[in-house]
């Protein structure tokens, strides 16, 4: 007769608390402002005892698991719940951190792709300077040329030897008609 009573206690307070369960998921878990989980706390260890392991005749299914799959309920009793409020503290941790992580992620892929065209922007730099220093040295090599000649048109006894050492022809037979 004691085990009836005892059951028929269980019974009873597993039915109220569903009820207070299904009332509370209503109003307490409101995602994005609360977290889509609740946690019920058993503030006695035989109290705990009592709902972790009672198991619905019917469906054969523990109330824990019943609560979580349903309302995404989580019981914990005054052992357990530290170490749960410490994983969950450490899980927003993580994704704080992970986060952080992904705003840094994306932060270097910018920075990669900016550096890319930056790169690309120098090898054309640098290409345009070799064709400037190419224009440059070719502008050298017709000032000294340029510069060797006026130095043999103030000496004519060179104007032979410049002729026969650089391509001068052109300016020579210029200035052998302008003296004509």
């Amino acid at each position: 007769m004691f085990a009836s009573i005892s059951s028929v206690k269980s019974k009873f307070l597993i039915v109220g608390l569903t009820i207070a369960v299904e009332v509370t998921v209503k109003i307490v878990i409101v995602p994005p402002k609360t977290t889509d989980f609740a946690i019920v706390y058993a503030p006695t260890e035989s109290l705990y005892k009592e709902l972790t392991e009672y198991q619905d005749p019917t469906t054969k299914e523990l109330l824990t698991q019943e609560l979580m799959k349903k309302h995404k309920v989580v019981i914990c009793g005054p052992n357990t719940l530290s170490a749960y409020l410490q994983s969950l503290h450490m899980g927003f941790q993580s994704l704080k951190v992970q986060k952080g992580a992904t705003e840094i992620y994306d932060h270097l892929k910018t920075i990669s792709s900016r550096f890319g065209k930056h790169f690309e922007n120098i090898v054309a730099l640098r290409k345009k300077l070799e064709e400037a220093m190419i224009v440059v040295d070719k502008f050298g090599t017709d000032a000294r040329s340029i510069s060797r000649s006026l130095e043999n048109i103030k000496d004519p006894e060179r104007v032979d030897k410049a002729v026969q050492t650089e391509n001068v022809e052109k300016f020579v037979d210029h200035s052998k008609q302008a003296k004509n």
